[in-house]
């Protein structure tokens, strides 16, 4: 994949999204729209190992915040520690969390459009602290993060508990195989588009008084591992398929290559890469970053074609994608294509997120739908998350 590199001070001296990842990324986000979101894959690092290096410095660390968000990242790990009663800093470091919060918020709004909006995820844990005795569990008791999170983000950027109870009551969220009014979450387009959402806050450890703290889910709801040679990957049976798509938020915190790291988020993992760097190899996350952002797309896609007619009879759009389906090792991937190709049609089964189909006919893009193209219960549609790249 091609990227920018950056000049200037080391502290800066990481590649920026070329404009062709940049599209690719966001394509990626626009097929998810109809997704719910605790089934969409998102990258993210543990801070505490990932900047293990930038602990002396709180402008570096929060630029390195930055950067990781500009290049990606939607999902951040943060070890906390109480530096008194009412006050917490990122462990091991002299870094505070309304710092911290104050640069999500910060690139929340700058990115708060339909172009650039998307995701993010907090995920919180907790450590005895030095500086009060290691009194963790009678210092959380009293700790109102809630406090912390509207003055610092604000409550109109975070969805609440509340929030899904709300959505749940009024029947908009999905499972994977469709509408739950009791145990789904809603859409990508109706968290970001429709109720303007941009953050989920839970923790790891479930040690916070959920009275008190009333924007932050509890553990509960996550399903987070830490050792990937537990985790099922690859998988061959369709039934396993659908019983690890029941589980919501999916995170995989572990230590990553550029091979691994692709092959888990096909597996419905969202991986939390806890690779230790320091300040003087810090850019080489950009390694695992490359291999992990654009799970749909082939190597060196998509490319930009323009749209061109050179004859009345051969007519070409760039505008479209075909699935190309590698049998020597079971893999999948998108490649731009011409619209007016035509090609065997894909056809999934009703409400079943695994079944899958392929006409024996070929169609072009406009041509699809115009005389029944998919068998009986099917429809035309295509993998929307990199889990259904298994089936």
């Amino acid at each position: 994949l091609i990227y920018f590199i950056m000049g200037a001070q080391a502290l800066d001296n990481w590649p920026y999204l070329s404009p062709q990842v940049s599209v690719g990324i966001r394509s990626q986000r626009d097929i998810m729209t109809n997704v719910s979101i605790d089934q969409l894959p998102t990258i993210g690092v543990e801070l505490n190992k990932v900047l293990s290096g930038k602990s002396g410095n709180e402008t570096e660390f929060l630029q390195q915040i930055r950067t990781l968000l500009s290049v990606g990242v939607q999902t951040f790990v943060i070890d906390l520690e109480p530096n008194n009663a009412t006050e917490w800093l990122v462990t091991n470091t002299s870094v505070k969390f309304t710092s911290f919060l104050s640069v999500l918020k910060d690139y929340a709004s700058t990115s708060n459009n339909n172009l650039s909006a998307n995701m993010l995820v907090l995920l919180l844990r907790f450590s005895k602290s030095k500086r009060n005795g290691g009194a963790l569990t009678e210092i959380l008791s009293q700790a109102n993060f809630t406090s912390d999170l509207y003055n610092n983000v604000g409550s109109g950027f975070i969805y609440s508990p509340d929030d899904l109870k709300n959505d749940r009551q009024s029947n908009v969220t999905w499972t994977i195989n469709g509408k739950s009014n009791t145990g789904g979450w809603p859409t990508l387009d109706h968290f970001l588009y429709q109720v303007r959402k941009r953050l989920i806050v839970a923790t790891i450890d479930n040690l916070l008084n959920e009275s008190i703290n009333t924007l932050i889910f509890n553990s509960s709801i996550l399903n987070y591992q830490t050792d990937n040679t537990t985790a099922d990957c690859p998988i061959t049976s369709n039934d396993r398929l659908t019983t690890i798509s029941l589980e919501p938020w999916r995170f995989l915190e572990s230590d990553y290559t550029p091979q691994n790291i692709k092959e888990f988020i096909k597996c419905g993992h969202s991986p939390i890469i806890s690779n230790r760097y320091d300040s003087g190899n810090i850019s080489e996350i950009m390694h695992l970053l490359d291999s992990a952002l654009l799970w749909s797309w082939n190597s060196n896609q998509p490319l930009h074609e323009t749209m061109r007619s050179s004859s009345s009879t051969s007519l070409s759009a760039y505008n479209c994608a075909v699935l190309h389906y590698t049998s020597s090792n079971s893999s999948s991937n998108w490649e731009v294509a011409n619209c007016y190709d035509k090609k065997p049609v894909l056809c999934r089964y009703m409400d079943r997120a695994f079944v899958w189909t392929r006409t024996d006919d070929e169609q072009d893009y406009f041509s699809i739908g115009t005389d029944g193209t998919c068998p009986d219960g099917y429809q035309f549609t295509l993998p929307r998350i990199p889990f259904q790249l298994q089936s």
